[in-house]
């Protein structure tokens, strides 16, 4: 996960935002079928905080990376900042917050796809 947050840092930077990460829980229920197909998953749970043009430019640079993403559980915030001293009628700044799940889904290594078929080799 390490090169994940780099790059996670890099967007952010670029996007004039600020992401924050969190471990995720482990996923129960279905068994993943790209798992048994022979990728790898990382999920992370995600916050990022900006203007909304920046949100946009983030999600799109996440969605151009060269791996499967998968996101879930979207929720999109908008907060107001106001200046204190001429309350309602100053301009106002909007700040968007933006939490989401994401899972990302790489090929494992040629040597660690587990098999009853000695053959088998990952996607690639």
């Amino acid at each position: 996960m390490p090169v994940l947050t780099e790059v996670l840092t890099k967007f952010s930077r670029e996007c004039s935002v600020v992401a924050r990460t969190a471990a995720s829980a482990p996923e129960g229920g279905f068994p993943d079928p790209l798992l048994a197909a022979g990728y790898q998953k990382t999920s992370v749970g995600l916050a990022v905080r900006g203007p909304y043009a920046g949100l946009q430019k983030f999600l799109q640079r996440m969605e151009a990376l060269e791996l499967l993403v998968e996101s879930s559980d979207l929720e999109i915030k908008v907060g107001v900042q106001g200046n204190d001293k001429e309350a309602a009628t100053s301009p106002v700044a909007s700040r968007t917050q933006l939490t989401v799940q994401l899972s990302f889904y790489d090929p494992k290594p040629e040597g660690d796809v587990v098999s009853d078929n000695s053959k088998e080799k990952a996607p690639s």
